[in-house]
């Protein structure tokens, strides 16, 4: 079987009502591109009528599935696919069409206009019309990761992106329940010494007007991304040092003062658990290709 050049990874679940627009418009696009290219579609253990539909768009050879038994979330949902995926450049985007496929085109004209030195291309929001309380959780977000992380990526990155194969699959073997794909995209794009490049685009409201990730999870997300590019535990570490600071100033209150110290202490101990957690989970993210 001829290794396509391009493939196109969608994560899906519950997705029975627009499974149909979503792949006729990621082949309309794909073609656009003029290179073999095929379709990976991963359905999270859906319990609509998104398998039923899946059998059916199978019928065309440059459409593959990829059925979960179990719902793992759409990181790792997006892992499975990375690692079905046999293209030389490797799409990634929501399943929702929140991520609108006509954009695919752009992206793989910026890596192939790009340097070899260029293994990602990031999909950057330009605008969206978000509620207030996201949009001061995502500035925060950003300026913790860009002051407390060797790693940066750009505000507004999120799933939608192209990476070249060595990327992808270093992306597939991070061991994390959930994250910013864009996040650990940096993180492999510093494993193999390369860059990032980005184009804009403007992300598109669900199709039903709901969210299905929630405060919860985004807020979880947001934590395990900011672990993995290790600002957490630096977070942390500051947290640390000022509550000792603050312990010793307080000495006079010995109460007070024991607090803050025993705060101080655990802070610590958070912050190293964080760090060797991170590690552990990126192992084979930042491994030598061949060494796992």
């Amino acid at each position: 079987m001829t290794r396509p050049t391009l493939s196109i990874v969608a994560p899906v679940y519950n997705e029975a009502r627009i499974l149909e627009e979503l792949v006729a418009r990621c082949r309309g696009a794909a073609r656009q591109c003029g290179v073999p290219f095929e379709l990976v579609i991963v359905d999270d253990a859906s319990n609509d009528d998104t398998p039923t539909l899946l059998a059916s768009a199978v019928s065309d050879p440059s459409v593959r599935s990829c059925r979960l038994s179990s719902n793992v979330g759409q990181f790792r949902a997006t892992q499975a696919g990375l690692r079905c995926a046999r293209g030389q450049w490797v799409v990634v985007l929501d399943g929702d069409l929140q991520d609108p496929p006509e954009h695919i085109p752009r992206l793989v004209e910026a890596l192939s206009a790009a340097p070899p030195s260029v293994v990602a291309v990031l999909a950057v929001k330009a605008q969206r019309a978000d509620p207030l309380a996201f949009m001061i959780g995502q500035f925060v977000f950003h300026r913790l990761q860009h002051i407390l992380s060797g790693i940066a990526w750009p505000r507004g990155a999120g799933s939608y992106c192209i990476m070249r194969d060595t990327v992808a699959r270093r992306v597939a073997r991070a061991e994390l329940g959930r994250a910013n794909l864009a996040a650990i995209v940096a993180v492999a794009a510093r494993a193999v010494g390369g860059a990032l490049a980005t184009v804009s685009y403007e992300k598109g409201p669900r199709y039903d007007r709901s969210g299905r990730v929630g405060w919860p999870g985004l807020v979880a997300e947001a934590l395990e991304s900011l672990a993995a590019t290790g600002a957490l535990s630096r977070l942390l570490a500051l947290l640390a040092v000022g509550l000792a600071a603050s312990g010793l100033v307080a000495g006079g209150w010995l109460v007070v003062s024991g607090v803050l110290l025993g705060a101080s202490v655990v802070a610590a101990l958070s912050a190293w658990w964080v760090s060797q957690h991170a590690a552990h989970s990126l192992a084979k993210v930042r491994a030598a290709e061949g060494s796992d």
